[in-house]
């Protein structure tokens, strides 16, 4: 379970050749220009349905289920789940018919943080049926004390997201509180559970997904975790292996979407939305997502009881809230975000580069002499507040074609 490096680039901005005669001509332009203003801002924008406070159980483990024989195992491994001490059981059905069961049940309840996940269970196979004992982390009035403490912060947590916020805003708050609030520590302390995420602030990629699904539940918003595997670079040899992962899926406005909140947290302002609310499409190119659970899966494999087909975009935060670049020569918008950035003393300006555009020639472009003349538009229209300086950074981001700007100011 892997959280990546950055993969970005940085360039520096280039004033080279743009001063003197030309600087002055250029701003001689802008009296004739009017100021340009964003047409669409993302305040605008019609949001998604408001979120319904309060548990919101999402059933896709159970209803994956094909018989009733498998749901009433799901229904067992329930009771059995709520006993503050471990006992031994008995199930009628197969052994893999109970990994299938436990695997639902496991999708519906990320919250059982008390399930030990490196020896979930002990068995004694007798073919028609087998007698069970699932493996608690703690029991007795260690458990009891620890959900009642898991509970209380999942209420203080929702207390925190914002009044009446749509379903799109709450995903946002979600998003950014595990990011806050939660390192990613390979190792610590029930890492792989929501309880080392929310509780002990550390966790790996399970343990994030799960915390996040967790907090969508309690605050009305559709959430499925996805198991899969993503590339783990070995920075010792260069070479690249995949590795089990955990991300998620939500519904947001109807639609469902993929996001991958460990990705999100990363080292570089930019990667805090990198990975919210993509396609399908999109998250396949550097996540594979596993196979649903089929008759004769080995339970020793990373497998899903639902996986949606996730094709809208309307959500996807870096669209919604970035301005696209789709011209070099026609940056209107792109000028206006820079604008309103400069103006509040923002320390970043991210944009996307067109699909139309080549993003190799048009980031060197941008580093050559474009990044220096919008620069330069931007103070002349800001001339009375804060000057963006030509020491300025911009990073690449080419696996979404975005772009970040590191802004200095002069002062």
């Amino acid at each position: 379970m892997l959280k990546p490096a950055a993969a970005v680039t940085a360039f520096a901005v280039c004033a080279a050749g743009l001063s003197g005669c030309g600087s002055f001509l250029n701003s001689f332009k802008y009296l004739f220009t009017p100021e340009p203003t964003r047409s669409v801002s993302s305040q605008s924008q019609s949001g998604s349905a408001p979120a319904v406070r309060g548990q919101t159980r999402t059933g896709y483990g159970y209803d994956s289920l094909g018989s009733d024989e498998l749901k009433t195992i799901y229904n067992t491994i329930d009771e059995q789940m709520s006993c503050s001490y471990s006992e031994e059981f008995t199930v009628y059905g197969s052994l893999s018919d109970f990994d299938e069961a436990l695997g639902a049940y496991e999708a519906d309840h990320p919250e059982a943080f008390w399930l030990d996940l490196d020896s979930r269970y002990s068995y004694i196979d007798y073919g028609d049926s087998v007698s069970v004992e699932l493996n608690f982390e703690m029991e007795g009035d260690q458990l009891s004390e620890a959900k009642q403490a898991f509970d209380d912060k999942v209420d203080q947590i929702a207390a925190l997201a914002p009044q009446n916020a749509d379903e799109y805003h709450t995903e946002i708050f979600i998003n950014d509180y595990l990011i806050d609030n939660c390192d990613y520590q390979s190792g610590a302390s029930m890492s792989h559970n929501a309880y080392g995420s929310l509780i002990n602030g550390a966790a790996v990629c399970d343990g994030y997904s799960k915390a996040f699904q967790v907090l969508c539940d309690k605050l009305g918003i559709q959430c499925v975790g996805i198991n899969g595997y993503c590339p783990d670079f070995n920075k010792e040899n260069g070479e690249s292996s995949d590795t089990g992962h955990m991300w998620n899926c939500v519904n947001i406005g109807g639609e469902w979407y993929h996001i991958d909140v460990t990705w999100n947290d990363g080292d570089t302002h930019i990667q805090r939305y990198l990975y919210f609310n993509m396609t399908t499409e999109d998250i396949r190119k550097n996540h594979t997502i596993s196979p649903l659970y089929s008759n004769g899966s080995d339970p020793n494999e990373l497998y899903n009881v639902y996986v949606p087909e996730c094709t809208a975009e309307d959500y996807n935060y870096m669209k919604r809230e970035c301005v696209t670049l789709y011209s070099l020569d026609e940056s209107d918008e792109l000028i206006a975000a820079f604008l309103e950035a400069a103006r509040n003393r923002e320390e970043y300006v991210d944009f996307l580069i067109s699909e139309d555009l080549d993003y190799g020639e048009a980031t060197q472009a941008i580093s050559d002499n474009y990044g220096y003349r919008w620069i330069e538009e931007v103070n002349y229209y800001n001339s009375d507040g804060a000057q963006i300086s030509t020491d300025s950074n911009f990073y690449t981001y080419g696996s979404i074609n975005a772009v970040t700007f590191d802004l200095q100011y002069t002062d």
